[in-house]
This record gives C-alpha cells, sequence and structure tokens, in this order.
C-alpha cells in the first residue's frame, strides 16, 4: 500500500478535498484493487494521471493506481 495524500491548495491538509493513492499495480483486475474500489468507492486511473499529483510516481514501474479522492 501507499501512503501518499495531497490536496491542491494553499491551506495542505485542512482543506475539505484531495486524493489519496490507495495501491499502485499493474494488473487493472487485480483483487486487492477491485476490493479497495469497492470498499472506498475508489478509481483505477493510469499512473501518468497521478504523476502531476504525485511527483515520485514518475519513477515507479507501475501501470495503474487506485485512487480515492473526496
Amino acid at each position: 500500500m501507499v501512503q501518499r495524500c495531497w490536496n491542491k491548495g494553499p491551506l495542505g491538509p485542512s482543506i475539505p478535498w484531495g486524493g489519496f493513492v490507495l495501491l499502485y499495480t499493474n494488473d487493472p483486475s487485480d483483487p486487492l484493487a477491485l476490493e479497495l474500489i469497492e470498499a472506498f468507492g475508489a478509481k483505477i486511473v493510469e499512473v501518468s494521471e497521478v504523476v502531476s499529483l504525485d511527483p515520485d510516481a514518475v519513477n515507479l514501474p507501475f501501470k495503474y493506481a487506485v485512487v480515492w479522492k473526496w
């Protein structure tokens, strides 16, 4: 599991919206990914979409990220 949280705004985590990468994976049908999607209402996105929010993701050997946003 990846513990990465982001908020786009001057107040950081105190603002009421942001996102959390729950898991990086190469298989969008990974059973754990599917469970996280169901449990959190998360969605699976390509890692290229996460790079703009998580610069460290550019060096990861994964194709997909399970992301929960609020």
